[in-house]
């Protein structure tokens, strides 16, 4: 009997939340695209531009590098990086 485990949602420290809303940030502000690690039934890859941040809602809207919109919500991203261009 084969057994499955979903990979397990881990949290940021607080100093890893403060390097990624900088990042965010800096993607607004100069228009680069960044990967985003993100944990919905599993851990997931996108890659993509921020297009609009509702800081109030906590969600993001990025558009992926296919060109379609998503939403993420702030609490599911796990990591994000810098893209190559």
């Amino acid at each position: 009997m084969k057994e499955y485990y979903e990979e397990e949602e881990s949290f940021s420290d607080e100093q890893q939340l403060e390097e990624m809303n900088e990042l965010m940030l800096d993607a607004m502000e100069f228009a680069f695209p960044l990967n985003f690690s993100v944990f919905e039934k599993g851990l997931s890859e996108i890659k993509g531009m921020i297009h609009y941040m509702d800081e109030s809602a906590r969600k993001l809207r990025i558009l992926d590098k296919g060109g379609q919109l998503r939403h993420l919500s702030l609490k599911n991203i796990k990591n994000i990086s810098k893209a190559d261009q």
